[in-house]
């Protein structure tokens, strides 16, 4: 598949149980979209912008390679934001989008799902 000719919203969709697969690997739960896909605006040339909360156990060097391996996976661009990013980046995220939010490891398939 051709990655470059696909929205990332799409690619998260049919790639979702891989995502949660690989973020586990890498000490990370919780992904949380934001950006462009989470409010259904993305493009083909779009990245995907992920939240995502790692555990204490998980090191910078687990944020670096759950990104390359999200973009070698999915083929876009990834931004992987630590919910426990300093300067609190994640509560601004959660602030901005909490309409928009989804947990792609829930049952519903962001950023399609409705929040209640």
């Amino acid at each position: 598949m051709d990655a470059t000719q696909v929205l990332p919203s799409v690619l998260l969709e049919q790639l979702r149980e891989e995502i949660v697969a690989v973020a586990g690997e890498f000490h990370a739960s919780d992904i949380r979209v934001f950006g462009s896909v989470a409010a259904s605006s993305d493009t083909t040339a779009s990245d995907l912008d992920v939240l995502i909360h790692f555990s204490d156990e998980a090191t910078v060097y687990d944020q670096i390679g759950l990104t390359e391996v999200l973009e070698s996976l999915l083929g876009v661009p990834v931004d992987v934001i630590s919910d426990g990013a300093s300067g609190s980046i994640g509560s601004r995220m959660l602030c901005r989008w909490s309409p928009k939010r989804c947990c792609i490891a829930s049952e519903r398939l962001c950023p399609v799902c409705p929040m209640p």
